[in-house]
């Protein structure tokens, strides 16, 4: 009794079984950021929207190819639901800008994809398109009434084609007519000035309006003073030709012209 007692006491107690190990929680911005650095890393090819539809065909095919390397699952091959949302609100707020509509059209079509539902009818997708232009542009889209979305960017083209100027084509030059007045030394005052007009033709100035001038065979040329003029000659009678009076010349008369 005692020997069994004693080898009893001899056997190894039981160790505790051990805690089954710590699994972490997946992590579904490590995977998907794993697999787009897989991605890359395969150099997949570039679309920029201005190839042919050959290809594209080769671009889908080499981009699902790569997909079957990697095993990606028809979820992991799509952007994150927080992408989405962004490029959703950049496509709402999207305009033509500074950009031509060849560039605008562009943009808009590749960002269209990630909100469908704008643009799920050709009228919708149109209007959304429409409301991008520049204001000049959309205004006058506008009022041809509702048009497809390709007509809308046909017009839209077509307008601008006339707004962008020719640089090739000599620019037209503003003609000043040619007056025989002197220039003004202040450029606030009027280019003519009616009042002054007036009062030179009051004041016997060479306006003279409703005579008609003398013709040269009309009298015979004077001896004294080699014009042609009726009657006596002013140069022998020594007055002003101004006034009409003696003791002074023309130059001097104090009497205004």
């Amino acid at each position: 009794t005692m020997a069994r007692r004693n080898a009893r006491n001899r056997q190894p107690t039981p160790s505790p079984s051990p805690s089954p190990p710590h699994q972490q929680a997946p992590n579904p911005a490590g995977a998907h950021l794993k697999i787009v650095l897989q991605f890359r890393s395969l150099t997949p090819p570039e679309f920029h929207g201005t190839e042919g539809p050959e290809a594209v065909a080769e671009w889908i095919r080499q981009l699902e190819q790569n997909f079957d390397l990697l095993q990606c699952s028809d979820e992991q091959k799509y952007y994150p639901q927080g992408y989405r949302m962004r490029m959703e609100h950049a496509f709402w707020d999207l305009t033509q800008g500074t950009g031509t509509v060849e560039e605008y059209e562009r943009e808009f079509t590749r960002m269209s994809a990630f909100a469908p539902h704008m643009v799920d009818t050709d009228l919708k997708k149109a209007h959304k398109f429409r409301d991008g232009l520049n204001h000049t542009l959309r205004m006058h889209v506008a009022s041809q009434g509702n048009l497809s979305f390709d007509k809308t960017v046909i017009r839209a083209t077509h307008l601008e084609s006339y707004q962008t100027p020719n640089v090739s084509a000599p620019s037209a030059q503003l003609v000043q007519p040619i007056s025989s007045a002197p220039p003004s030394s202040s450029s606030g005052k009027r280019k003519f000035d009616s009042r002054r007009d007036n009062r030179k033709g009051k004041r016997g100035g060479n306006d003279r309006r409703g005579e008609r001038p003398f013709a040269r065979d009309q009298f015979p040329k004077c001896r004294n003073c080699g014009r042609y003029h009726p009657g006596e000659c002013r140069y022998t009678q020594r007055v002003c030709f101004n006034c009409m009076k003696p003791g002074h010349f023309f130059s001097a008369c104090p009497e205004p012209p």
